[in-house]
């Protein structure tokens, strides 16, 4: 909890932190010709709602983002995919599905000096790179983790990286 005189802190690697995701790595980036930044290498998870006909996807439906801690994207994606499903009556032998895929992506970003995170004070803000945020990370991994078919995630959840 944040005191009167303490001042928002760098985050530690395999730190949560809400709102940017988990520090994965931090690396020094040789910019010439001043001294090399510092990049902070966040994993961040989204949730991808999507609508397919006989296995082909011909909707977005909508993504979210983890605005309120670790996974709540894919919870919340998982909600709201049941209750489309029960609006749409859709059925497990019908055509249509719905499928809620996790995204997890890492991100380059860079401290804003001596400016708080809007949903954790007592770590710095940080900012994506305007250029470069994905440059030299790991692909993003793409897992189906619940479609209507099955009511939960399919017998073989798929990678789709």
């Amino acid at each position: 909890m944040k005191t009167e005189t303490s001042k928002p802190r760098m985050p530690l690697v395999n730190e949560y932190v809400r709102g940017l995701g988990t520090l994965v790595a931090i690396q020094e980036v040789p910019v010439l010709p001043v001294k090399p930044a510092v990049d902070y290498i966040f994993k961040e998870t989204t949730a991808e709602m999507q609508m397919l006909v006989n296995g082909i996807k011909v909707d977005e439906l909508g993504t979210l983002w983890d605005h309120g801690g670790l996974e709540d994207s894919v919870v919340s994606a998982i909600e709201e995919a049941k209750r489309l499903t029960k609006s749409y009556k859709l059925t497990p032998k019908g055509d249509a599905e719905i499928i809620v895929v996790r995204v997890v992506t890492q991100t380059r970003k860079r401290p804003a000096r001596e400016r708080e995170n809007l949903y954790d004070k007592t770590v710095l803000h940080f900012e994506h790179l305007s250029t470069g945020s994905h440059w030299s990370v790991a692909d993003p991994v793409r897992t189906v983790v619940w479609s209507s078919k099955f009511n939960g995630p399919p017998p073989a959840a798929k990678n789709k990286s």
